[in-house]
């Protein structure tokens, strides 16, 4: 599992940079797509693991381990970036690609998880973090509305 999501985020990689430099509208929806997908290849990742190296580069460079809070903050920001630059729906031809409704699903599901995901282990066991059910109920609203 851990080499497959290292794979994706790798390939994510690749795709950002080599959509860098191109500024169409086709593109900035290419490059939202690719942060989702390396946003979600890094929720599961954390996940099951806690802690991983953030890498947002293509390369082969080592990269300190990060925080599981840290990577869990990661996540939240690429997917709040992405999700302007997605349509709210596609047409039957492109099932399975992701949407804004995709992106409100990943965050609620990351929500939902936050204490557990920005909290510190000690010997002691778990000091979880602060909730954030109100982004639950507020992400999950937002695609029972969608229509």
């Amino acid at each position: 599992a851990y080499s497959n999501l290292s794979s994706g985020i790798a390939n994510a990689n690749a795709v950002l940079q080599s959509l860098q430099s191109v500024q169409t509208p086709a593109a900035r929806a290419g490059v939202a797509e690719a942060r989702v997908l390396r946003a979600w290849f890094y929720f599961m990742l954390q996940d099951m693991f806690g802690g991983v190296p953030i890498i947002t580069e293509p390369g082969l460079a080592s990269q300190p381990r990060a925080p599981r809070d840290s990577v869990a903050r990661f996540i939240e920001t690429e997917l709040l970036a992405a999700r302007a630059d997605l349509p709210a729906s596609r047409d039957a031809g492109s099932w399975g690609r992701v949407t804004r409704y995709s992106v409100d699903a990943i965050l609620s599901y990351l929500y939902l998880n936050w204490p557990v995901y920005t909290g510190r282990v000690t010997q002691a066991g778990l000091t979880p973090g602060q909730p954030r059910f109100a982004d639950v109920i507020a992400r999950t609203d937002s695609i029972l509305n969608s229509g």
